[in-house]
Order: structure tokens, then sequence, then C-alpha cells
């Protein structure tokens, strides 16, 4: 996928953004390979399962992707008219609070603009 396919999507959802930057990082950015990762932190189905994950290591409100060069830094997706949770924000300042890069990403061209400016 290139720039501009990248730009034309219209994304259904969360998830299809989220897939959709997996694929244009992989295309685009090849020495990020296996040096990035989705975190996979959506709302268990059940009570049970949400204790389980929260047990294990689950931390609500980290963000969508930790991209590990040319250091650590987090993006988190948005939808166009999305919010961050009050976790995430709660996360995220935290995170920054200590000197960790976070941004929210609320478009394709946002996160071309970030994978831009960090991947030389």
């Amino acid at each position: 996928m290139n720039k501009n396919d990248f730009l034309a999507i219209k994304f259904r959802n969360e998830d299809h953004f989220s897939a959709s930057v997996n694929l244009y990082i992989n295309n685009n950015y090849k020495e990020l390979r296996k040096m990035y990762f989705h975190v996979p932190n959506e709302s268990a189905t059940s009570d049970k399962m949400r204790m389980k994950l929260v047990s294990m290591g689950v931390l609500a409100g980290v963000p969508d992707f930790c991209i590990l060069l040319p250091h650590v830094w987090f993006i988190e997706l948005k939808m166009e008219k999305g919010a961050l949770s009050p976790k995430q924000k709660e996360i995220h300042t935290l995170w920054q609070s200590k000197g960790l890069d976070v941004v929210t990403c609320y478009n394709a061209q946002n996160v071309i603009d970030e994978l831009e400016t960090r991947i030389k």
C-alpha cells in the first residue's frame, strides 16, 4: 500500500484503521519490520476474561502501537471524531511526564506525518 492508497481509505472503525496502519508501515518502512507491534488491549468480552487479562498485566489506556525505532514511542489511533478515554489520558500523561513519546493520530495523514518526522 502506498501513501496515496493509505490516504484514500475511509476507515470503518479503529480495528480497520489499525490494520491499515500495520499494512502501511510494513509496505513503506521495512526498517520497522519486527521493530513495532500492536498492543491488543481491546475490551474483554466478559468480567472473567477482563480479570484474567488484568492479572496477566494488561493495562487499560496503553496506546495501540509501540514503535522501537529510532527510539521507543507510541501511537494511539482514534477515529476522526474520537476522544481519548479517561484511562488513556491518564496513561498518556503519566508516560509523557516520564519522557516517553506518545502521540494520538486521528487519520492517515497524522500517521504519515508522525512516521516521516521520526523515521529518517
